[in-house]
């Protein structure tokens, strides 16, 4: 094998890849298109060396002796920027344009490499591309037939901010495209002249924020990364986990990767066969989410060490009667001691400790408020607050005078593997939540296997299901600060090294501390990640046991070959289900985001609300939701797309004049130009409009920052002609004359039987002057619907 699979590294990068927690952002380098024949730095100063040789040997015999003198000296500087540098003053711009030209034109002929079409296997956000060649776009038109990419060069990447978490990748060639030479980054002047630009800074540092990046093809000596991962670090930005996939372990390698931050996954390369790249791409596009088997919840020696008794021995049926408190304390000793062992029978001797003291067991696990036997651990039941299919939840007070929560299973769960792995799952990840000290997670406290329990802070106030219920339907503003909230929440979880999924995402798994203030500021709780209470779709959820299951997605309800329920794409769905919730006060029916109807459901009951400050956002939220509810799982969008788009529509709703990106101008201009209904075509990126003979077609360009409107007027057969020959031109006029009054460019002109034309706006004409705009525009579609 040209690499180990083990590398800790590599597990880590390929469960990122399979549970879809994070989006990946590739950062390429010239090693990347080596096999396609294109030169390296270090041929290409070669190749300028050589025509510079060239020109010494032509040159008088001062100037010759001049120009070697400086092809000493570039041949010496091991700084290739400055030695980019000193050759282009030397040369001159066309020979040094000429030169570099030659050498990368065989991209445009070249196969292209293999590495360079595994990079679209993953859940790709985008590449950033240190080189001149047009492989990587080349790779994705054929890996992607069809599908939109929006390609930039470095210089303009500030204004593409907005694509970094759009559904749509992008390709930012960070050093120009080989057939424009005044997008070329190769020189010490350039470098640092594009380093310095603080929307480039903007630009790069939301990339390694926003996903995480892969670097590929990059060497140890390449300022461009390292320079600027440096600064980023020095600066105090948390760039996140990143990787670094490469074939040197030399000390320098090392070295440099950890000063960047960067984990490094390491293959062999043998007489420069780098095959081991496509086969460490293989792995991490084919990888599957792996669902480990937890391990047994071990009590805490404070919590079961009551008295020295404990360690006493005893038989099952001297044990069954003592003291319940003693009781629990033995067996979760007991337990503890033969888990501790960690030895290969440790869970065989375990099971059969189980066995023996069933009856043990059982009465140990009897607890209930208002009874003698209302403690359980120290913890004293008050009432009743949460009966459901799993468990039931109690308010308590703890030994040292506090209200907690206590969530204890039904004893049946301990005969039930999946239920019972279930329950240590959670707990492992409540602990890893408390010990992050992520916010907006409800406390952890303790937890014993015997009876199966946990124990976490109580919250005041209502779950947002009865919260919502009883304020009433949520203004928009109050949805989308609620929901972003949330999504916060779930992917503060999904990022950390560990990657905690919480994957049953519902109103009544949310609770609202202080639900009677307005809802913009609500303080969000969210208990019970990674199915620590629920498991099956036909049971209830312990918190309440009138909650729907139309919150979990198809995978969860029935299990289906090749789809895995560990993956942050359940809780995409979740999110999407919630959302529906706050925005209609419904539960989703279970399974009813499969169902033919689901999208004319969505459209009725959220794109048909009033609409707020920005009118087309009942329209985006309904797409949003239907985006992600998707049946098939891989369709979804994650829940960085899913965060990205809320945090977007907030600005709208809240700053409309704020409100950059173009696509969102784009359908509010749709929204407010006709009363009629519009469709959004994905793949054309258009807003199209049909109403009869007339074709209204909304296109926007985030290069030009600009929208146009198409407008096509077309005989459908049924008109008379001499009307039309007659009328076609005065409606035209007409048209023209509505759009230039708003400020649009462009025209319609009549051609026959029928008219075309294309009128433009740029976004910041529209910020200033929207109402004019949709108005003329408005105007306009009404004029072109001529029948004739």
């Amino acid at each position: 094998m040209t690499f180990d699979d083990k590398q800790p590294s590599l597990k880590s990068l390929a469960s990122i890849c399979a549970e879809r927690t994070n989006k990946i952002l590739f950062f390429i380098g010239a090693g990347l298109s080596r096999p396609a024949g294109i030169p390296l730095w270090s041929d290409l100063k070669e190749r300028l060396i050589e025509r510079l040789v060239s020109r010494a040997d032509s040159s008088s015999r001062q100037d010759k002796q001049n120009l070697r003198a400086i092809v000493q000296v570039v041949r010496l500087e091991k700084d290739f920027w400055l030695a980019f540098q000193i050759l282009k003053r030397e040369l001159g711009p066309a020979s040094y344009t000429a030169t570099i030209r030659e050498a990368m034109a065989v991209s445009d002929r070249c196969v292209v490499p293999k590495a360079y079409k595994q990079l679209w296997a993953f859940n790709t956000a985008g590449i950033l591309n240190l080189n001149l060649d047009r492989l990587a776009s080349r790779s994705h038109s054929s890996e992607r037939p069809g599908a939109n990419v929006e390609l930039f060069d470095g210089a303009s990447a500030g204004r593409y901010t907005h694509l970094i978490n759009s559904s749509n990748p992008f390709i930012a060639n960070l050093h120009g495209n080989y057939n424009d030479a005044e997008s070329w980054v190769f020189t010490k002047d350039s470098l640092s002249s594009l380093l310095r630009r603080d929307a480039y800074q903007t630009f790069m540092r939301s990339c390694f924020a926003a996903h995480t990046v892969v670097f590929c093809g990059i060497s140890a000596d390449d300022v461009a990364v390292g320079g600027f991962l440096s600064h980023l670090k020095s600066s105090g930005v948390d760039t996140g986990q990143h990787f670094w996939i490469t074939n040197r372990s030399d000390t320098e390698t090392i070295e440099w990767a950890e000063s960047a931050g960067l984990q490094v996954i390491l293959y062999r390369a043998e007489n420069g066969d780098h095959t081991g790249l496509n086969k460490i791409l293989q792995v991490l596009g084919t990888a599957v989410p792996d669902e480990p088997s937890p391990t047994p919840v071990i009590a805490s020696k404070d919590l079961v060490l009551a008295d020295d008794s404990l360690a006493l021995e005893g038989s099952p049926s001297e044990v069954e009667m003592w003291d319940p408190e003693k009781l629990r304390g033995f067996l979760n000793f007991k337990a503890t001691e033969l888990l501790n062992a960690d030895s290969d029978g440790s869970f065989r001797e375990y099971g059969e400790f189980c066995r023996a003291y069933d009856a043990a067991i059982h009465r140990a696990w009897y607890a209930k408020p208002e009874t003698e036997r209302d403690t359980l651990f120290g913890f004293k039941l008050l009432r009743e607050v949460g009966l459901g299919g799993f468990g039931t939840v109690y308010e308590a007070i703890s030994p040292d005078g506090n209200r907690v929560a206590v969530k204890l299973l039904h004893e049946a769960i301990r005969n039930d593997a999946e239920k019972l792995h279930s329950f240590r799952r959670g707990v492992s990840s409540m602990k890893i939540l408390d010990r992050r000290n992520v916010s907006g997670v409800v406390t952890y406290r303790m937890a014993a296997e015997i009876p199966a329990f946990a124990v976490m802070d109580f919250i005041d106030g209502d779950n947002l299901a009865n919260a919502v219920i009883q304020r009433g339907r949520l203004e928009w503003i109050d949805v989308l600060t609620v929901m972003k909230k949330i999504v916060s929440i779930i992917r503060a979880g999904h990022q950390l090294p560990e990657r905690v999924l919480h994957r049953d995402i519902r109103p009544h798994n949310i609770m609202i501390p202080n639900s009677w203030e307005d809802p913009t500021d609500w303080d969000v709780k969210i208990l019970d990640f990674d199915l620590s209470w629920h498991r099956d779709a036909i049971e209830m959820s312990v918190q309440d046991p009138n909650a729907s299951n139309g919150y979990l997605p198809p995978e969860m309800i029935y299990r289906k070959q090749g789809v895995s329920t560990r993956s942050a794409l359940v809780d995409s769905y979740g999110l999407g289900t919630t959302l529906y919730f706050l925005c209609t006060k419904e539960d989703p029916k279970p399974m009813e985001p499969v169902l033919a109807d689901w999208e004319q459901t969505v459209a009725r009951k959220i794109a048909g609300r009033t609409a707020g400050r920005w009118q087309s956002l009942p329209r985006r939220l309904a797409r949003l939701v239907r985006n992600s509810t998707k049946e098939k799982q891989a369709d979804r969008i994650d829940v960085v797309q899913f965060e990205s788009e809320l945090t977007r529509m907030l600005v709208a709703e809240e700053t409309p004049n704020n409100v950059r990106d173009v696509d969102f101008w784009a359908e509010e201009l749709a929204k407010r130009s006709s009363d009629l209904p519009f469709t959004y075509d994905s793949k054309s990126g258009e807003y199209v409009f049909t109403l009869g003979g007339l074709g209204v077609r909304l296109s926007c360009s985030a290069i030009e920052d600009e929208i146009d409107v198409h407008l096509d007027w077309k005989a459908q057969g049924g008109e008379h002609y001499k009307d039309v020959r007659k009328w076609i031109g005065k409606i035209v006029d007409q048209i023209n004359a509505a759009m230039k009054r708003g400020g649009w460019r462009g025209k319609v002109e009549a051609l026959g039987y029928q008219s075309n034309g294309k009128f433009s706006i740029n976004t910041a004409s529209l910020r200033s002057n929207c109402e004019t705009l949709s108005q003329s525009l408005r105007e306009a579609i009404e004029i072109g619907q001529f029948n004739g």
